[in-house]
Formats: C-alpha cells, structure tokens, sequence
C-alpha cells in the first residue's frame, strides 16, 4: 500500500525559496547540483518555467492528487452493498412518487395541453 507524505498537504510551495531550498513549502529541502541549477526531488533538472509560481502551484496539485488517487485501490464489498441498497432505495422511492397520483395526473395534463395548443 502507498504511503502518503504527512508533510505534503501542510507546505505552501509559495514558502520554499528556489535557490537554497530551505523553508516549509512543498519540494522544501530539495537538493541542487551547484546553486544553479535547481534540481527536484527525484534529481532531474527542473526547466525555468518551473520555477514560475504558478507552475509550482500545478506541479504541487499535481503530485497531491497523484498521492490521494495512488492510495485508492477502489471500492470494498462493503462499499459496493451500501450503494447497490442506496441505488436500490432511491429507485423505489422515485418509482412511488413518479406513479403516484399527482404527478400522473399533472403529466397528463401537460401533455393534453401541449397536444390541444393550436
């Protein structure tokens, strides 16, 4: 199972400084090759549209949303009966009231309207 970082959703990456690496904001402590040339956490070159804060910001919703989807390995029987009997409860309670008195007669009348229009 994957782990997910604890420290991932409490960094704003707007809090790191590029050229040291120091603070508390996502990629924080991230190591360069000569102070230079940043480098991200899997050691390959980051291009200079990535040190745009905008793109940081993509970048850290990114590898947020990758961390949360990567963890979920889908729905458990569990899971899956508890929708099936919802499903099944919002389906007969549509049905009552879709068959129900009121609502026939009301579509009834929408349609003899529509169809009597001249």
């Amino acid at each position: 199972m994957t782990t997910i970082d604890p420290d991932i959703w409490t960094g704003n990456p707007a809090d790191t400084d590029i050229e040291t690496g120091t603070g508390t904001g996502v990629g924080a402590g991230s190591t360069t090759a000569d102070d230079t040339d940043p480098l991200t956490d899997s050691g390959t070159a980051v291009s200079q549209a990535a040190l745009n804060p905008v793109a940081r910001l993509f970048r850290t919703l990114r590898e947020r949303a990758v961390g949360v989807a990567a963890d979920d390995h889908g729905m458990s029987t569990v899971e899956y009966a508890l929708g099936t009997v919802a499903a099944a409860a919002f389906g007969a309670l549509l049905y009552t009231v879709v068959t129900g008195g009121q609502i026939t007669d009301a579509l009834t009348d929408i349609i003899e309207r529509a169809l009597n229009t001249q």
